[in-house]
Formats: structure tokens, sequence, C-alpha cells
């Protein structure tokens, strides 16, 4: 009750009718816009202006918001570029659309410039959608000894095999810029910028594109519960706050200011709730995506692992999952560990690995526990489920976790009982209630650990070939 009273109360977050925060372009003029509400003095600086703004780039702050605006009577620039912030301060712009390779400046960008002339989206039912999780870098890597991450346009050349395989949905672990070349993606330095390593914004719409264009649908896995903490320029954005949290986009008390992985936005700053809602509606209209899966929501929802509610937090997701709905019906919003919990079209439902794989790593079919078996392919709740034997984290190197084929037979997972358990994992997953999900590389028998740094083996696509034949 409470927590009820609590959401009732809350301000709404404002609404998305508001001119456009960063730096947008009608051809003419630019607009310039960007919350800094503790600042002095706000500019537009970068190789435009030879890093000297001048009069006409200082930004003028509106005081009932703390946003600062200005116009250049000028088209897009072109380069990188930063907000000059106290006079001594160049930070990155928040709504960023790119970075520098070194990932220390912005880089203007126009998403208008693309062309996506032909691209039609599937129109796929949630209870349709069969699910393959995909690292870009680790997913098609051509020259894999050369120490360069795939990019999109080179998991592209491999999206046949998907489609082959009857794959309608891929599900890319976050491809937000984050620090350095390689990672997984779940320390998201700029939230509005497409990972430059795996090719930038207009790579991805090319990838985007090329799915649509064979039936297969595209979900991002989004990272807001907690940013960086590498090279994450919102800490202390506008001069205020703490090195490593606090500052306007964080909070600054320490249970409730710290994940596990870096510091929890600001969830009762109504900006920075704008900040999350513009975030995801601009990968639906900037780069037509089809769905997201949100990663631990239980950190947006609550701290100290889940015991203390989060208000502000649960009734951001609710009012983004409502605008999905009301603007965009057939895209989906599903949650990483929410089920049966709040308004997300779905959930992954960690009770299905959870209690299937323990029963597929037993070595005698009289050890495996049936009931738990069945307890597993039970839809219990009234939510839509993903289900899955692997996935990146139950098959991660940082997790000390392998995949199914490992686990199996840790000796030979090439050998012909890791083949069965294998295929007895697709089985189960392919055909019990629940929207199925194939981490990328089981459907032939890609065993060991799952890192950004090791990319599939495809010549396992021959060797086992009966595995992907099964799939």
């Amino acid at each position: 009750l409470a927590i009820a009273l609590g959401l009732a109360a809350l301000a709404p977050t404002p609404a998305p009718a508001q001119p456009p925060m960063g730096v947008t372009s009608d051809g003419a003029t630019t607009s310039v816009r960007v919350w800094a509400p503790n600042a002095q003095s706000v500019a537009i600086t970068g190789e435009f202006n030879g890093w000297k703004p001048s009069r006409g780039e200082m930004l003028v702050k509106d005081e009932a918001t703390g946003i600062w605006s200005g116009t250049l009577n000028r088209s897009l620039p072109r380069g990188a570029y930063g907000f000059l912030i106290n006079g001594n301060l160049v930070k990155r712009d928040p709504y960023g659309r790119a970075v520098t390779p070194s990932g220390d400046r912005s880089v203007f960008h126009d998403p208008a410039s693309f062309d996506w002339t032909g691209d039609r989206a599937p129109s796929i039912g949630l209870e349709d959608l069969v699910i393959y999780e995909m690292h870009v870098g680790a997913f098609y890597d051509p020259k894999p000894a050369d120490n360069v991450q795939g990019t999109f346009d080179d998991a592209t050349r491999r999206l046949d095999h998907l489609s082959d395989l009857g794959i309608n949905a891929v599900c890319l672990l976050p491809i937000a810029e984050f620090g350095g070349n390689h990672s997984w993606g779940y320390n998201p330095s700029d939230l509005f910028a497409v990972e430059q390593a795996y090719g930038g914004p207009d790579a991805l719409r090319r990838f985007v594109k090329a799915c649509h264009a064979r039936g297969i649908a595209v979900h991002l896995d989004i990272v807001h519960n907690h940013y960086g903490p590498q090279n994450l320029d919102l800490l202390q954005f506008d001069g205020t706050g703490d090195a490593s949290a606090g500052g306007i986009y964080f909070y600054d008390q320490s249970e409730l200011g710290q994940t596990p992985w870096g510091p929890r936005p600001r969830f009762s700053e109504p900006m920075v709730r704008r900040f999350i809602r513009d975030n995801v509606m601009m990968w639906i209209d900037e780069f037509r995506v089809d769905g997201f899966r949100w990663d631990s929501t239980v950190n947006i929802r609550a701290y100290n692992f889940g015991a203390n509610a989060i208000p502000e937090g649960s009734r951001m997701l609710e009012e983004i999952n409502d605008e999905i709905r009301r603007r965009y019906p057939g895209k989906w919003s599903i949650a990483e560990d929410s089920y049966d919990i709040g308004n997300f079209h779905g959930s992954w439902d960690y009770d299905f690995h959870n209690l299937i794989a323990p029963a597929l790593a037993k070595n005698n079919d009289a050890d495996r526990d049936l009931i738990a078996i069945s307890s597993a392919l039970q839809r219990y709740g009234r939510m839509d489920r993903v289900i899955y034997v692997d996935n990146h984290d139950e098959a991660g190197k940082l997790n000390n976790q392998r995949r199914i084929a490992s686990d199996a037979d840790s000796a030979k997972p090439g050998s012909d009982h890791a083949r069965r358990i294998c295929g007895l994992g697709a089985v189960l997953t392919l055909t019990a209630p629940g929207i199925p999900l194939i981490f990328m590389g089981n459907e032939f028998q890609e065993y060991g650990e799952f890192h950004e740094d090791q990319p599939l083996d495809w010549s396992k696509t021959k060797l086992h070939a009966g595995t992907l034949a099964l799939h």
C-alpha cells in the first residue's frame, strides 16, 4: 500500500512533446539543448569552431528547468563536439548519437540521413517469437586473430543462416557505446550512441534493414539500472557530485546510489526519467527496432538486492511500457527479471533454466529429476515468459559458466553424449509453453565459455551438422 501511494504521488515524466534534447537540425539551423541545472555557463564547442565558442555559441539557461539552449544559424556541423561547462569543463552530449574512436568526444550525426527505402518491419506476435541472442562482436568475426571484434556488417553476412534455422527475432546484447572496444556491453557510457567498434549508428541501421528484409525482428538488450562505470561522462556532468556517484544523473546515497556494476541513475529526478524514456523511444523512432530486453529491472524497481523499493523506478517502467503499447503496437518490451511484475509484455523465466540445466548435466538418466523438469515445463504466471537452456550469463566467462555442451561432457564437448544432451535441451526449449531463446552457437554445438574475445567457430556447422539439423 505504501508503495502504491508513493507511486500515485509521483509527478509524471515530462511530456514527449517538449523540444528534443541534444543537437538537432532542420537543415537551415541547428538547435542545441542540454540539461545542466547547476552550471554557471554552457557553450557548444567543437571542431567546427576550433574548440573556442563565440558569443553566438553560448547557450541560455531556463531557470525553471535547468535546460540550456541555443540556435546555430547554420546546418548541422561536422566532426567532434562537446559542451564547455563553466568555462573549463568539456563534456560529451548526453544525447549524442555517436562518439569519436577514442570515446572522449561526441560526433555530430544526422539520424535522418539514412535511406530506409524498402524497409518493412515484420509483424510477429509475441507468442510466435523464436529469439536468437547475439553478441555482435563475437557472432561472426572474419579475422579472429586480429584482436578486432566483428561488426554489424560482418553479422549481416550470416543472417541467412538464421533465416534457414527458423529464427524470427534477434536479441542483440547491449550495443550502446561502452568504454574501450571489447565488452559484453553491460557497461554503457553514452546511452544514445551506437558502439563505434561495431560500426556506429548507420551500421546498426543497415543491420536492422537487412534483418527486416529476411522477416527477422531486432530486439535490443538495454541497460538502465546502472551506467558505466568506465568512461562515464555523465558523472559530475555540470560540475557537481562525486567522481563515482551523485551529481544530477545519479543518486548520492551509498546503498541507493550504487549497484554491483556501477552508479544507479537518479529515477527520482524527472529529467533523468525523461532521459531514459527518450532513449527507449529513439531506438524505435530512429533505428526501427522491434523490441527490448531490459537488463536487471529489479535494480530499477528496488535497491539493496530488492529489499527496498524505488517507487519512481517502477513508475518510470510502467509509463514507458504504457507508451510503447499505445504508440507502437507490435513492439515488445520484455524484462530480464520481472516475471508477473509490472506491465511488461513478458519476462525471462530463470526457473526454466535453473530446473532444466541441472537435470541435463546428470550423467545417468536415473539421476535426472523428472519432477523438476515437469515443473519447468509448466507456465504458471499471467505473463508471457522467455525460456532458454543457455544465455550469455549462463554460458559466460565472467560468471564462470560454460555452454551446455561443456556442461554435458567437459572432457569431450563435441561427443555424441554432449550432442544428445544439447538436442534434449533444444527440444525442451522449443516445445515447452513460452517464447524460446537460443544462445548463439548452441544450434551447432559450440562449446566452452562465451566471451567477447571468443568468436563462434563456424566450422562446427559442418562438424556438428546433426545438431544444426535438429534445431
